[in-house]
């Protein structure tokens, strides 16, 4: 699989996530926190094989999960795990 689809893919489930975290309760929140933390791990590995031509998206990706995290921990009270670099 190219890059780019891999990375289309990456950015349906940060979009899928962005839209639950708004929404979800309990159970589910926990479960978006691992999602969250599944995606960075991902956009982290991509971070290390990137071409010039991406790094511009993978950032973006990047902030779009932190953002979906952080709306996660603010609105659902859960304990912060990830470490997101800035």
């Amino acid at each position: 699989m190219q890059m780019n689809a891999y990375l289309d893919i990456l950015e349906s489930d940060i979009n899928r996530l962005q839209d639950l975290s708004a929404i979800c309760r309990g159970e589910w929140c926990r479960f978006l926190e691992s999602e969250a933390d599944a995606l960075q791990n991902e956009i982290a590995e991509f971070r290390i094989c990137e071409g010039d031509f991406e790094s511009a998206r993978i950032a973006e990706m990047s902030i779009r999960i932190r953002d979906a995290y952080q709306h996660l921990t603010e609105y659902s009270c859960l304990t912060s795990r990830l470490r997101f670099n800035r």
